[in-house]
């Protein structure tokens, strides 16, 4: 803002012009305003000499009422009246331009909130997506494990049931071993026929292998009344048996 220093009083300004004595409040008040706007021009729309040249004039052409003014005072209130429109309509343009870059970052702003509200709902999407890719993978897991689970248990069955099985291959090799033992046993008594009698240490003998070959009889199916006949028919020498 231009200093008041710059403005001239007294009877400057218009040559030959004395200053009038404005009887009118509201035409006194319209001479202020005009004088603050002058003031308020910039140095590129009238250079500061100018401007107070033109503020001392305003009450000596302006606070004349229209029909008393002279010529000079005429041209003076036009040229005023000319800087100001020019000043009007740059300012009109200036807040023009404001207003169509406020439009304008208005609209940027609001494209980039909608690319933002877009992007959330992508990334809100792709989290619900791996949450539940992180779901399935933590049931897989949990299958696995039972999976892994169930073939441990399973492993340790067969394990038993290989163990079982080996026992009984056990089992029935002994038996088996046994069995040919006693047919041994009972050949040779048979080809002795000469002994009648048998020592007290091959009547157990005899005992123990009837006992083993009841057992394996019991597993044949044979019938028990011929099972429980066998420890008496191998107590007995082969020349003291019935047919």
């Amino acid at each position: 803002r231009r200093g008041v220093g710059c403005r001239r009083g007294g009877t400057g300004g218009v040559e030959g012009t004395t200053r009038p004595k404005l009887k009118d409040a509201k035409r006194k008040g319209w001479c202020e305003a005009v004088s603050s706007a002058l003031f308020h021009l910039p140095e590129s729309e009238l250079p500061s000499a100018c401007v107070g040249m033109l503020a001392s004039a305003v009450e000596m052409s302006l606070g004349v009422p229209h029909e008393e003014r002279d010529s000079r005072q005429v041209a003076v209130v036009g040229f005023i009246g000319s800087v100001l429109l020019r000043q009007e309509a740059t300012l009109v343009e200036l807040g023009e331009t404001a207003q169509r870059e406020t439009l304008s970052e208005q609209a940027l702003a609001a494209t980039a909130e909608a690319s933002a509200a877009a992007d959330y709902q992508v990334v809100k999407q792709r989290f619900a997506a791996a949450e539940e890719g992180a779901a399935s993978l933590l049931a897989a897991r949990d299958a696995a494990a039972s999976a892994v689970a169930a073939a441990q248990s399973g492993a340790s069955a067969a394990e038993a049931a290989r163990s079982c099985g080996e026992a009984d291959l056990l089992a029935t090799a002994l038996e088996r071993e046994a069995c040919e033992v006693g047919c041994k046993q009972l050949l040779l008594c048979e080809a002795s026929p000469q002994e009648a009698t048998t020592t007290e240490a091959q009547r157990k003998q005899l005992q123990k292998q009837a006992a083993t070959m009841q057992s394996i009889a019991r597993k044949m199916g044979t019938e028990e009344s011929l099972v429980l006949m066998l420890p008496a028919l191998a107590g007995k020498a082969p020349q003291a048996r019935s047919a």
